[in-house]
């Protein structure tokens, strides 16, 4: 991998954000001036592109985490004074099921960490990842 690799052009950071903010391969690669495919292979066969992409993904994921975070009072807030003044007992309780559900607190302590983004922000780490996956799957190949 030449050093050209690891700098990110403009475009791929444009690319990135947009990806970031959901836009198809398609509507990035329109708005960045490049085709579909291109955007494609970046995502998949550039690590640099990778890892910046997971690290945004990380820095929003965080963000919006401390947004949602921020609301959390308010919300307890409307859901305790609407619970309290739930006539029915049977649909008070559903209700609380359906809180209790939703935050992951009958399940796991951590549910919110299941939809954390994932993927590394080191380009090395992901070169080296790939090349891992890359030598099992020529074993099973091989292996038939």
């Amino acid at each position: 991998m030449t050093d050209q690799d690891k700098k990110l052009t403009e475009q791929q950071e444009q690319a990135i954000r947009l990806i970031v903010l959901g836009r198809t391969d398609e509507q990035v690669g329109k708005a960045v001036g490049v085709a579909r495919q291109t955007i494609s292979k970046w995502k998949n066969q550039h690590p640099h592109f990778k890892a910046e992409m997971n690290k945004e993904r990380v820095d929003m994921w965080e963000s919006h985490q401390d947004q949602i975070r921020s609301l959390i009072g308010e919300a307890v807030d409307v859901l305790r004074q609407n619970l309290a003044n739930i006539d029915d007992d049977k649909i008070a309780q559903d209700a609380a099921l359906i809180i209790l559900k939703g935050t992951g607190c009958l399940y796991s302590d951590k549910a919110y960490d299941v939809y954390r983004p994932t993927g590394s922000t080191d380009p090395d780490e992901i070169i080296r990842s790939e090349k891992e996956r890359s030598e099992i799957r020529a074993i099973f190949n091989r292996t038939g």
